[in-house]
């Protein structure tokens, strides 16, 4: 016969789950009075001996540390501790995880990939140790690709990486020494964090400097040295990071939206039918061998780059402006070879 638990047992096991959940993770810490505030405010009734009996059973079962070298003890999950995670991590949570790790850890700071370390260890044991789901091998069955060559990714120091992040998140001025591209000068600057963007593998900073109103980018593995500031940042309440994007900033526009007017090969441009470049494109057949494609875009940098990558299996037809731009860089290039 099972017995069943008593009120006493229910009320002692919601407890303990409770103050899983309430001690943080290392190198934070929590104190056995703030553990007995906090239980006392969540509607249990505890003394400060309660919670400390209670620590030391918990500690002999689980990844629990006590720093015992200071007079107020400090608790902590230990960096290293397994994930208590009830119910396990599903499948779908793990591969989330581990797409994270693998394509999202270079525009996360140290200090966040130090915390998630733990959930990436359990999605990977998640993806492992059910046989009976073939997602072992999953790594060898996903790739993102990306168009083009795969810039390598700059460095970035750790302490600079959470220093502007820590900044970002706390609203704070940041003091930073900064190396411009292609100088050699150090220049000193206080600067009010506004965004941040990831860029081919570069992260901008996007701030205004103490004491000017003008948006600035300042490459992450360009700042040669960091400390916050105790000043709170001031933010521009005109900001919008989508708008200040599609303006141009980042080096991407160079005018307004445009109607794009192109002839393409078809058995090259075929893909364009499946994954337009506007919501408003229209596609035109023109004989067999080709047709015609309609489309309002912005002029970009990264536009004239994509059109010139067709070669002779497209033709710009309009607008004249975009039409002249392209023949003239055709006309560079070929000059450039002929120098050659």
């Amino acid at each position: 016969m099972v017995s069943q638990k008593t009120d006493g047992e229910t009320d002692k096991f919601q407890r303990y789950l409770a103050m899983l959940e309430m001690i943080p993770r290392a190198p934070q810490h929590t104190t056995t009075p703030e553990l007995t505030d906090r239980l006392r405010s969540r509607g249990f009734e505890v003394t400060l001996r309660t919670v400390q009996r209670d620590l030391e059973r918990l500690s002999s079962q689980f990844g629990l540390f006590c720093d015992e070298t200071v007079r107020l003890k400090k608790w902590a999950w230990l960096k290293t501790a397994d994930v208590l995670d009830i119910p396990r991590l599903s499948l779908h949570a793990a591969l989330t995880f581990k797409l994270v790790e693998q394509h999202l850890a270079a525009t996360l700071p140290p200090a966040t990939l130090a915390f998630l370390q733990p959930y990436f260890d359990a999605a990977g044991r998640a993806l492992t140790q059910d046989s009976a789901i073939s997602f072992a091998d999953w790594a060898n069955r996903v790739r993102i690709i990306d168009r083009g060559p795969v810039l390598l990714a700059p460095a970035v120091a750790d302490q600079i990486h959470d220093l502007v992040y820590l900044a970002l998140l706390e609203n704070r001025t940041l003091q930073l020494e900064y190396l411009r591209l292609g100088g050699t000068d150090v220049r000193a600057y206080t600067v009010h964090p506004q965004a941040l963007a990831v860029r081919q593998g570069v992260i901008y900073l996007v701030c205004v400097f103490d004491g000017h109103d003008n948006l600035r980018q300042l490459a992450l593995h360009r700042i040669q040295s960091a400390k916050l500031g105790d000043k709170t940042a001031q933010r521009r309440a005109d900001f919008d990071m989508d708008q200040y994007i599609a303006q141009g900033e980042f080096g991407t526009r160079k005018g307004q939206m445009i109607p794009l007017h192109c002839r393409f090969r078809a058995r090259n441009g075929e893909h364009l039918r499946e994954t337009p470049l506007s919501a408003d494109q229209t596609i035109e057949d023109d004989g067999e061998d080709y047709f015609i494609l309609r489309a309002t875009v912005p002029w970009t940098a990264e536009l004239n780059r994509w059109l010139l990558g067709w070669g002779p299996t497209m033709q710009v037809l309009g607008p004249p402006a975009l039409r002249e731009e392209i023949e003239a860089r055709i006309r560079e290039m070929y000059a450039q070879l002929g120098a050659c």
